[in-house]
């Protein structure tokens, strides 16, 4: 669930709650149950992906000995050109590969949504 969506009341579950005179965490499941969107959990999850690979392959540069960072990192401080070109192709396919499963899931999960 994201942060959206926790902020937009969903009024019929609501009043339905406060006829039935529901308290704790039944209410509050009922309430957010009826608020879960799998388009803006794959959205939220799709740009997590984006920002995961980022982040590790940063953290490869910075403070690691080994992964496509530190190969990348070391290419380019010791001139090496093709090996940059070699470590960035392999961090874009991977990160294409991964986005196409995520995309392979979505499809999966929501068949009725529109594709693009």
């Amino acid at each position: 669930m994201t942060g959206a969506q926790l902020w937009k009341p969903y009024l019929p579950n609501v009043n339905v709650e406060r006829f039935n005179s529901m308290s704790g965490m039944p209410l509050v499941n009922n309430i957010l149950a009826g608020k879960v969107d799998l388009a803006y959990i794959f959205t939220g999850l799709s740009v997590a992906v984006g920002i995961t690979w980022l982040r590790v392959i940063a953290a490869e540069m910075v403070a690691s000995r080994g992964g496509l960072g530190y190969l990348t990192w070391e290419a380019y401080a010791t001139f090496n050109y093709p090996m940059i070109f070699v470590g960035m192709t392999a961090i874009g396919i991977l990160g294409a590969l991964s986005s196409a499963l995520l995309r392979c899931v979505n499809r999966r999960v929501m068949p009725w949504r529109k594709r693009f």
